[in-house]
């Protein structure tokens, strides 16, 4: 279970992107995989790419997921971590 203080510490871009990976996660491997059009579609055009590379550092930082994003191929690679 997540502390509630780490709650207080996230944005709400944060939350939103993770409550997002977790619907979309496959559930027995805790990973996923999703296309930035996907994104934008589902969390809304005004959830900039800065946001997303911010929420991504902040999920990281605090143990919650790790996601890789690239431009490159439009899409993100997403894993759950332990500490989460």
């Amino acid at each position: 279970m997540i502390e509630e203080s780490l709650w207080k510490r996230l944005s709400w871009c944060d939350i939103r992107l993770y409550l997002f990976l977790v619907i979309c996660a496959d559930e027995a491997k805790g990973e996923g995989r999703l296309s930035l059009g996907v994104l934008e579609k589902c969390l809304g055009d005004k959830f900039s790419w800065e946001q997303l590379e911010k929420a991504a550092h902040n999920l990281e930082k605090f143990h919650l997921a790790k996601i890789n994003i690239s431009s490159l191929s439009s899409e993100i690679e997403f894993e759950f971590l332990a500490g989460g």
